[in-house]
């Protein structure tokens, strides 16, 4: 199942970076918003094994107070 299945983005971009931006979606389920943060998998400079990194770091730092939550991971490589 992909992305799109489970969350519809919406049209409000919250920022925009070299390789990657960040913008609203909704849980199709229940009905909960999000931060979604979508990476330029064609930039040659963000590796599969980068990206994999920061998804690591943002695991480590579950349950701290004052750092986002990653709640799910969803890729195309």
């Amino acid at each position: 199942m992909f992305f799109v299945h489970f969350y519809k983005l919406t049209q409000e971009k919250l920022g925009a970076g070299a390789y990657a931006s960040v913008q609203t979606c909704v849980s199709i389920a229940s009905g909960k918003e999000y931060a979604v943060k979508v990476v330029d998998k064609n930039e040659e400079s963000h590796t599969r094994s980068r990206i994999l990194r920061e998804v690591n770091t943002f695991k480590m730092c579950k349950n701290q107070p004052n750092i986002v939550q990653l709640i799910e991971v969803s890729a195309y490589f």
